[in-house]
């Protein structure tokens, strides 16, 4: 097993709807996700937060308050997720980038609707979203 990766999640949430990111690659392929994915090098917390949320949806925001962290450990890997809430700033029309194949506001009610990331529905209403 490799040492364990930064990663980092962006929360955002706007009228009752959190923005979530279909992933295109693994792991979690297919599955609905925040977005988020790994901290560069030399990058702070709040830069890789704003980064992965332009780079998956294209929209722009604010790094706000740190909601929690979560890991993701198998036998070939060892992440630890770092979740942000953000503001979003200007237009607030996702569209999918990079590694994410869709890009949409959901209502936080009608998760139960969707293929979601393990564990994330626990961790939003483990952190009161819901």
């Amino acid at each position: 097993m490799t040492k364990p990766e930064v990663c980092v999640g962006a929360i955002a949430i706007i009228d009752g709807e959190i923005l979530l990111i279909k992933r295109g690659t693994a792991p979690e392929l297919g599955k609905w996700s925040i977005p988020g994915g790994h901290v560069m090098n030399g990058e702070s917390l709040e830069s890789a937060v704003t980064r992965e949320l332009y780079e998956e949806t294209g929209l722009e925001g604010e790094c706000k308050s740190f909601i929690g962290f979560s890991e993701m450990i198998s036998k070939t890997s060892h992440k630890v997720i770092l979740d942000f809430e953000v503001a979003i700033h200007g237009n607030s029309r996702p569209f999918p980038a990079t590694d994410a194949i869709d890009a949409k506001w959901v209502h936080l009610h009608s998760l139960d609707s969707l293929e979601m990331a393990d564990g994330l529905k626990n961790f939003l209403e483990n952190n009161g979203y819901f």
